[in-house]
């Protein structure tokens, strides 16, 4: 029997600005808002739900990016390479 839970959340941000931090802003509190979509599923480790659940998953990324007309690009990494990379010498 599948198994599949999927929630997506929008929500605002704000994270504190990068910088000289506060040398020629003195009690002044500086940030950056932003607006974040997260998107998250449980699935059953069986057969391809998974690998199902994170096709529509980026199916529904690039959807959103393509309905605001943001340019973007999708890139693809090999676990292989991800791993080797990841390994100390």
């Amino acid at each position: 029997m599948p198994f599949t839970r999927y929630a997506g959340y929008y929500s605002t941000c704000f994270r504190k600005e990068a910088g000289s931090h506060g040398r020629n802003t003195l009690g002044i509190f500086r940030v950056h808002q932003l607006e974040k979509v997260e998107q998250f599923c449980l699935t059953s480790p069986n057969g391809n739900d998974s690998w199902d659940m994170h096709e529509e998953m980026i199916k529904n990324s690039e959807e959103i990016f393509q309905q605001v007309h943001l340019i973007f690009s999708s890139i693809f990494w090999d676990i292989a390479l991800m791993l080797e990379a990841s390994l100390k010498p």
